[in-house]
């Protein structure tokens, strides 16, 4: 019977108790139910390349392409919501089906960054430093994202014949309105560089020698993130920022060379990786980049482009270069921008 009486005791309080669970559950869980977590699918591609495309077209080569890829998710108050690294078992132009679960009814900003650890070799010693000195592993979860530490945060080439060597940076911020529903997005990230290419062709009766070249007004600075920029429909940069740059930070770009040109023949030299600027003479005159190369004989040709003050990342510059007995011809192609055509009549 005492047993019986205890029980009859017991029961209600224990009952009473996980009635008490359940309310203070049925509480948090509303807290929760505040932020409705939903799906959100991404893909990324590099600027100018479709995402979900078969017959897309390729990089010129492996550098140009991903080989890492970290995406940061930050929320409206600045709360950072991911950050993933990605290292990906293959250089790609395209990577997706990335799934993050995010809060929903916001607008996210998404910063993408890709090969973040690319390393170049200094001329002095030839040890390799990295090009991006941040460790964006530090970006935590929780915690507020370092916003202008980031936007002003720059790489720069050290010395007259370094180069971006490896696998490009590149970088993008965008912003996306993430519904209370699962959703999905298409992002693209764009190459932090300039791409210059010189294809040259001896027309003349005897075989040449290419000796060098030279490229002048580059800027030895730039954003890592794109800055103040704008785009057309076609992701082409209209608009942007770069550092302020004094006199003594432009320099001209010099590589030394010793290539055989065959009569008749088109040699294509190793792209050269460079960074974005900006330059217009001061005085006025239409004078900003000029380009020179030197042959064997000692000649030095060189002229101004005085449609080209503006060199954003993600451009590629075609120099065309023909090389006939009494002359010699200059065609630029600035892509995607279209073409400016320089014929200096150059005595050899």
């Amino acid at each position: 019977m005492k047993i019986i009486k205890l029980l009859a005791y017991i029961i209600p309080f224990l009952m009473c108790l996980i009635f008490m669970g359940c309310s203070r559950e049925g509480i948090e869980e509303t807290r929760e139910g505040e932020d409705t977590l939903v799906n959100l699918e991404i893909d990324v591609a590099l600027s100018g390349v479709p995402v979900r495309m078969r017959n897309s077209e390729p990089a010129s080569n492996e550098n140009e392409k991903m080989k890492t890829l970290r995406i940061v998710v930050v929320r409206p108050d600045n709360t950072v919501e991911a950050n993933r690294l990605l290292e990906l078992s293959s250089a790609v132009e395209t990577y997706g089906n990335l799934l993050f679960r995010v809060v929903g009814k916001e607008t996210k900003r998404i910063y993408l960054f890709v090969n973040e650890e690319t390393m170049i070799p200094t001329k002095e010693t030839g040890v390799f430093r990295k090009l991006l000195k941040e460790d964006l592993s530090a970006i935590y979860v929780g915690l507020p994202f370092p916003e202008n530490r980031l936007g002003g945060l720059t790489i720069q080439l050290d010395n007259n014949s370094e180069q971006i060597l490896g696998p490009l940076p590149m970088s993008e911020c965008h912003r996306i309105e993430v519904a209370d529903s699962d959703a999905y997005c298409r992002l693209y990230v764009t190459r932090a560089a300039v791409k210059f290419s010189f294809r040259i062709i001896n027309r003349t009766n005897s075989d040449r020698v290419f000796t060098g070249l030279s490229i002048d007004k580059m800027a030895r600075r730039e954003y890592y993130l794109p800055k103040d920029t704008k785009y057309n429909e076609n992701k082409e940069i209209t608009e942007y920022a770069v550092p302020t740059i004094g006199s003594n930070e432009y320099y001209t770009f010099e590589r030394k060379e010793n290539i055989k040109l065959p009569v008749g023949e088109e040699i294509t030299l190793d792209p050269i990786y460079l960074l974005e600027g900006k330059y217009t003479d001061p005085g006025g005159d239409p004078r900003n980049y000029r380009m020179s190369i030197s042959l064997d004989k000692g000649a030095v040709l060189s002229d101004y482009f005085p449609d080209l003050s503006c060199l954003p990342r993600n451009t590629h510059v075609v120099v065309k270069i023909i090389i006939n007995d009494n002359q010699v011809n200059w065609q630029v192609d600035l892509e995607p921008y279209g073409e400016v055509v320089l014929e200096p009549d150059f005595g050899l």
